[in-house]
């Protein structure tokens, strides 16, 4: 699925009925669409459709989807649409605009998405990134499709490993998303991936997706825990 509006994830964790509830910007959660989990991308892409329906192939109006599943762990993150440098109408300044509303916020922790078949070190994010975090102190990096790496992956990855520290995950393929392959099952595939003796040089701490999120955890409570003083 391609992410054409800011999508607002919030994870939480239930003893109940496992469910989504989906909504836009321009509705209220109280008409919130109740989904099986297994439709949530087809409920999303419709409504990206409607958002994006005038104006174009972007839109700054966010959905929100809020998934509620057993077993879990409370967490918001927020899509955001691709940056491109070429485009039709400006579409790259204007996504960068979005980008920018959302990131230059102290308190949200940047996730700087990238794949491992690209040069980690330079791309369009990563100025935009400099522009509101200079220093990194609340980025973290994320190197996706580390099973297609090149030789020079390790190399670049370390050169990316500041801030809030980089890690490395691998996807689920477009098939193995259609195949209807389980989270387990991709997890595995991840270990063994991730077992390649390539990767020895690189914490264990760094690598897979279930190191990201007790991460993106840790960060979020020191986050909360920075700011709550100021709250009153």
């Amino acid at each position: 699925m391609v992410t054409r509006c800011p999508l607002v994830m919030q994870l939480r964790n239930t003893e109940g009925q496992e469910c989504a509830k989906i909504w836009t910007g321009q509705e209220n959660e109280a008409e919130a669409e109740l989904v099986d989990l297994a439709k949530i991308a087809e409920t999303i892409d419709k409504k990206q459709k409607d958002l994006t329906a005038v104006g174009g192939a972007i839109s700054r109006e966010p959905i929100y989807l809020r998934i509620y599943k057993q077993d879990f762990f409370d967490l918001t993150l927020v899509d955001l649409p691709g940056l491109t440098y070429i485009g039709y109408q400006g579409i790259g300044p204007f996504i960068c605009s979005i980008y920018t509303e959302y990131i230059k916020n102290p308190n949200s922790i940047v996730l700087y998405v990238t794949a491992a078949t690209t040069d980690l070190t330079q791309s369009q994010a990563m100025e935009v990134v400099g522009e509101h975090d200079p220093e990194w102190q609340r980025t973290m990096t994320v190197a996706t499709k580390v099973d297609l790496r090149d030789a020079s992956f390790v190399r670049k990855f370390k050169l990316v490993d500041r801030g809030l520290g980089a890690f490395c995950v691998r996807n689920k393929t477009q098939a193995e998303v259609e195949s209807g392959e389980t989270f387990a099952q991709a997890l595995n595939k991840e270990r063994v991936a991730l077992a390649d003796p390539d990767f020895d040089e690189i914490a264990t701490e760094q690598k897979g997706i279930p190191m990201l999120v007790k991460a993106l955890i840790r960060h979020q409570r020191e986050m909360i825990l920075q700011f709550r003083p100021l709250i009153r």
